[in-house]
């Protein structure tokens, strides 16, 4: 692949914006959906923002802009809802964690999807390889959540695989940071490796 310009930079950053911002929102659904209020203002500003975003998109200097905004949004919560020990969660607190790194995942596949077609066929179909597996992981999720939404407990295979997809995320916390750093440059066109 030759060399990436900075939209592409642009673009990527974006993609993966977009996959934390879903990230967050799933989290704070699922919760409300298993009875945990805490975060609805959340969500509501989050929609907000991203339906003003949407419509200011087509200028670069203030989307750009908007989009750094959502950013420092995004860091400031994530500092409130990084993935802590097991024994200082609860069920429903895990599941959603699990829960928006799904959904975020697959939002960022599908991205790279979307990123591959504009930029680079090769990579839109290694992606799109990979859409069944994500496909398959929020489709377990999302039953869970609604057995316990219902008041039925998961089964022991199920509840075990939701266990290890949190400790993942426990071990992987650090690097949300970094990510979201990674992002800032990307969103402002530069390679985020090459800048310090």
């Amino acid at each position: 692949m030759s060399k990436i310009s900075p939209a592409m930079w642009q673009s990527n950053g974006l993609v993966l914006l977009n996959g934390y911002l879903q990230r967050l929102y799933v989290q704070d659904e699922i919760l409300q959906i298993l009875g945990d209020r805490r975060h609805r203002r959340r969500c509501a500003e989050l929609s907000a923002r991203l339906a003003s975003a949407d419509g200011q998109m087509k200028n670069l200097r203030a989307g750009t802009t908007l989009l750094l905004d959502l950013l420092d949004l995004a860091g400031a919560w994530w500092e409130e809802t990084l993935p802590r020990p097991r024994s200082k969660t609860h069920l429903a607190e895990r599941l959603a964690a699990v829960g928006g790194a799904i959904h975020g995942e697959r939002a960022i596949n599908e991205g790279l999807i979307h990123l591959g077609r504009q930029y680079d066929p090769a990579l839109a179909e290694e992606f799109l390889a990979q859409r069944p597996y994500h496909e398959q992981r929020v489709e377990i999720v999302t039953n869970v959540v609604g057995l316990l939404a219902g008041g039925a407990d998961p089964a022991a295979s199920e509840r075990q695989l939701m266990e290890g997809w949190y400790d993942d995320l426990v071990r992987n916390r650090q690097g949300i940071q970094s990510d979201l750093a990674a992002i800032r440059k990307m969103l402002r066109g530069y390679c985020p490796a090459n800048l310090h």
